[in-house]
């Protein structure tokens, strides 16, 4: 598998940049071995044979087995919800420029404003946070924090939609994760 994984890890994009057709066409071949990857999957299948061996051998009980089950589900949907908002608010923005990390240099664009924008601007104008929003790491907590208030029905009201799309995708957010947390709690008590 190492071979596939080398190959498939190959950056096309960067070098279809710097090549001309002719040799871009070439790679593309790199491309549809990237869906070898997709094989690798089927390992997935057989690992969940060998945990299900594993639980029968230490001998779980069921009540344990859930709860790890249900922190799992939570922990998966607010990672995904997190890159899902974050993604969105990454995309919709465009009054930021991260050319200086340190320093991020704010544009007046009404309809690049995102939430991060909207979250991020007034704290930093005023001097009152340290956060950086050039920052993926800080986005990613800003963003993950909407989405455990989203999934647990709080919703501080702190990190909020500002365009039309992002409306769109919190709604699907919300959504979703109200059937996750409902899934938990109906089928936990």
């Amino acid at each position: 598998w190492f071979i596939i994984d080398l190959i498939s890890i190959f950056p096309v994009d960067i070098m279809s940049v710097t090549m001309s057709s002719t040799d871009l066409s070439k790679l593309k071949i790199l491309r549809v071995l990237r869906l070898m990857r997709l094989v690798k999957m089927v390992r997935v299948l057989r690992a969940s044979r060998i945990v299900q061996r594993w639980v029968n051998y230490v001998s779980v009980t069921f009540a344990t087995l859930a709860v790890i089950k249900f922190c799992m589900l939570l922990l998966v949907w607010s990672h995904w919800g997190a890159c899902i908002w974050s993604l969105i608010g990454d995309v919709m923005q465009d009054n930021l420029d991260c050319i200086d990390p340190e320093r991020p240099l704010w544009r007046y664009n009404p309809e690049g404003e995102s939430w991060i924008s909207a979250h991020f601007r007034p704290k930093m104008l005023e001097q009152r946070s340290p956060d950086n929003p050039c920052n993926p790491s800080t986005i990613y907590l800003v963003a993950l924090h909407f989405s455990v208030m989203t999934i647990t029905s709080v919703g501080y009201g702190d990190v909020v939609p500002v365009q039309l799309e992002e409306y769109l995708v919190c709604i699907f957010v919300m959504l979703c994760s109200g059937v996750v947390y409902a899934y938990v709690i109906g089928s936990g008590c």
